[in-house]
């Protein structure tokens, strides 16, 4: 695997970079960042790429293992436990447990725009958009307003 141009001295070499707290299973694969870059690089690299980090260490990931790579590699999905209000808390594959957010059938469309980094841009932006919209809960002013219940009009310009 190659190194992106112009960021070669910071990287290290490609290999396993994350494992699943729970199995120990490497759910992503890339470059270790090595050393420090300053800021304007790192951004234009966090720009580009998808990075994370294991602290104390920084990773740019160019491979990660998915919902359906998983199936393939460790059988079909023996068990999958969600959390009191429906979250994704893990996914048995075969004996093996991921706790990783990677193997998360949630997450595949995201995996799929990391493994192809052609399509990675556009299904990023997309994720997103989709997440911020799943996850936000209305502001307090929002929910007033939806009920009719607003008595501060200097708020309404406000927002």
């Amino acid at each position: 695997m190659k190194k992106p141009k112009g960021f070669e001295q910071y990287l290290g070499e490609y290999g396993e970079c994350l494992f699943d707290g729970w199995c120990g299973e490497c759910v992503a694969w890339g470059f270790e960042i090595t050393s420090h870059m300053g800021e304007e690089k790192f951004e234009k690299l966090r720009s580009q790429y998808l990075l994370e980090c294991c602290y104390p260490t920084w990773y740019l990931i160019v491979k990660v293992l998915g919902h359906r790579a998983a199936v393939r590699k460790y059988g079909k999905v023996t068990d999958s436990v969600r959390g009191p209000r429906g979250g994704w808390k893990s996914e048995t594959f075969g004996e093996e447990k991921f706790i990783s957010k990677w193997v998360s059938p949630e997450w595949q469309e995201r995996v799929d725009g990391i493994n192809k980094p052609k399509r990675a841009k556009k299904v990023e932006e997309v994720v997103s958009v989709e997440v911020i919209l799943e996850e936000r809960k209305p502001t307090l002013l929002e929910g007033l307003r939806a009920r009719g219940l607003t008595r501060f009009p200097e708020l309404e310009s406000v927002t």
